[in-house]
């Protein structure tokens, strides 16, 4: 500063990793991220010569949506650098158990453009993981090699060249249960499933480890109730009605449930309460339990 000059800020200036990107004027082309709320904290490096607003656009315009902060809906944060400050600081956090938002993923931004560009969301590897939660490794732990070879998945050339140089590292023992492994079976191979995501618990609306559930172990799914969905995947106690329901007063919760049904009455599909996910995978055997399907 020199003498007699004062410098003025403006107020209305924001720092380029916390500006929002303007999508009013960007389509909405198809429902790739629908149901994921994500924080784009940084985006550019070789070979990804891309900006923080391009990734930003990516989500919004295939159906998700992007938040400048974490909150606690977020489902997962996106990044290209583990250099930067608030990269390192979410981790440290996380690790410690002191992240007020939960144990996030923070996924790298290469997973966003292989999505955009094989038009469907690739189930989530460690080839793109810059950050790992504890849901997110237990997930990978149990539906892959120490190498990242997945039980279930078909190779394809990106995922073999990342698999032959992770081999060349020393592996890592995992607790792997055997009962999954000696036999492996893709249980949910013959399901094209719908997730009505805002009637699961916050868990599993914060991250997408029931949809990587699914995928991992064969399930195919669609961003809409269609022709083609066999299983409306849902948290029955969400339509119960009782006093709970004045907490969540702007869903009208017993006309949400009679479209589902009419939804899976008209296109023949089950609606399954989303326990016999879990239930399926301690057994080791797909066998819905009875009780979860109304």
């Amino acid at each position: 500063r020199r003498e007699g000059v004062m410098l003025r800020l403006n107020p209305n200036m924001v720092i380029d990793h916390f500006q929002d990107t303007d999508t009013s004027f960007i389509p909405i082309v198809n429902h790739l991220f629908k149901g994921l709320e994500m924080v784009v904290l940084n985006a550019n490096q070789p070979p990804h010569k891309v900006t923080k607003s391009y990734i930003e656009s990516l989500i919004y315009q295939h159906g998700g949506k992007k938040v400048q902060n974490p909150t606690r809906h977020t489902s997962m944060l996106i990044a290209a650098k583990k250099d930067q400050i608030r990269v390192k600081t979410w981790i440290e956090s996380c690790e410690k158990g002191e992240n007020m938002y939960g144990d996030k993923d923070i996924v790298h931004v290469s997973w966003i453009l292989d999505c955009c560009k094989e038009n469907k969301r690739i189930p989530l590897h460690p080839r793109y993981m810059i950050y790992t939660s504890k849901d997110t490794q237990r997930l990978f732990t149990e539906s892959m090699d120490p190498y990242g070879d997945s039980y279930t998945e078909l190779l394809n050339e990106s995922l073999l060249k990342h698999i032959m140089q992770q081999m060349e590292k020393p592996a890592q023992p995992l607790s792997i249960k055997p009962t999954l492994f000696s036999n492996p079976r893709q249980f949910f191979s013959q399901m094209v499933c719908f997730i009505a995501t805002q009637t699961l618990p916050q868990r599993y609306q914060q991250t997408p480890i029931l949809e990587n559930w699914l995928c991992c172990y064969g399930a195919t799914i669609e961003s809409i109730i269609s022709h083609k969905v066999t299983h409306i995947i849902l948290d029955a106690s969400f339509f119960k009605l009782s006093s709970n329901l004045q907490q969540h007063h702007h869903v009208d919760h017993p006309r949400l449930f009679y479209l589902m049904k009419e939804d899976a009455k008209r296109y023949a599909a089950m609606m399954v309460d989303f326990q016999f996910i879990q239930q399926t995978l301690s057994a080791s055997s797909l066998s819905i339990n009875p009780f979860l399907v109304f």
